[in-house]
């Protein structure tokens, strides 16, 4: 864990990635001993889209962002993002 005089100096870690090798990234977020939070995000439009959209998350992102999160113990996951039309990003 990050310290500074002894202290913790982060709360949570935010992880926008996709999580590969699960057991490995249990570990290493366990040692760190603070939350660690799942972003992910709506690539299929701009935020009302995905308001609107009844599903919320695609199945074909579950094994990427739901389910390996899930493996290395991420159970806050979150739509953080959405992508307007047109944007390169």
């Amino acid at each position: 864990m990050a310290l500074l005089d002894g202290k913790p100096i982060v709360d949570v870690l935010i992880n926008t990635q996709i999580t590969l090798s699960p057991e490995a990234r249990r570990q290493e977020f366990e040692a760190l001993g603070i939350p660690v939070i799942q972003a992910m995000a709506y690539r299929r439009g701009d935020a009302a889209e995905w308001a609107a959209d009844p599903q919320g998350v695609q199945l074909m992102d579950v094994p990427f962002y739901l389910a390996q999160a899930e493996y290395t113990g991420i159970t806050d996951i979150q739509i953080a993002a959405a992508t307007r039309k047109g944007d390169d990003q």
